[in-house]
């Protein structure tokens, strides 16, 4: 049985992984969803424009409300600035396995 906690915050010893905002728009364009090589994998290829992002963080934040919605911002803890995102989805409660995407900004 699959015990949902929603988007807690996680702490590693050098990065924050918590639930974004929406005031993360612009370095989320900026910084990884307008990047085509870190979003040319995906169906809907890179954000044109930072409306698109904040439709995207809009769909997001909204979800967080969800005890099985599981999104976390990936942010280096040192600087607070965020580099990706981490998510958990196609979750199976009967086999217990979900899948895991992510994106990670090219420096």
């Amino acid at each position: 049985m699959i015990i949902y906690k929603g988007t807690p915050m996680i702490e590693t010893k050098r990065l924050n992984l918590r639930k974004m905002e929406m005031n993360d728009a612009n370095r989320m364009f900026d910084y990884i969803f307008s990047d085509h090589r870190v979003m040319d994998n995906l169906i809907k290829g890179p954000h044109k424009s930072t409306s698109e992002t904040i439709n995207r963080l809009t769909e997001i934040t909204s979800q967080y409300e969800s005890d099985k919605f599981c999104y976390w911002g990936i942010g280096v803890k040192e600087c607070g600035e965020l580099i990706g995102t981490i998510d958990l989805y196609n979750i199976n409660e009967d086999t217990e396995n979900c899948e895991v995407g992510y994106d990670i900004g090219f420096s």
